[in-house]
């Protein structure tokens, strides 16, 4: 059977909250855990959440991963980044992460 996720933020998981996606899941939330100076925190998130790394991808054989370059513009509500410059900015270093 093939799998497929068609919807997956890699970079936006390596890039801002500075995860190492080579590591597997539990290793990732055993040092966010650990370091009170985690990105999520910083961002007003849980640290030691992150769903989803390489290692548990290869073991669930997803054959196709689409992944996503996720930054929008706050407007009232919503959106993350200030300006449409931020937002250009944060999707081409997700890009370059690709």
């Amino acid at each position: 059977m093939w799998l497929i996720d068609s919807h997956l933020d890699l970079s936006w998981s390596a890039v801002v909250y500075n995860r190492d996606l080579t590591k597997s899941v539990s290793e990732i939330r055993k040092l966010e855990a650990e370091d009170p100076r985690a990105p999520a925190r910083a961002l007003g998130r849980s640290a030691g959440n992150n769903t989803v790394a390489l290692p548990e991808m290869r073991l669930g054989e997803v054959f196709i991963c689409l992944a996503t370059l996720l930054a929008t513009v706050k407007k009232q509500t919503g959106g993350m980044y200030r300006s449409k410059d931020i937002a250009y900015a944060v999707a081409h270093g997700e890009l370059a992460y690709y």
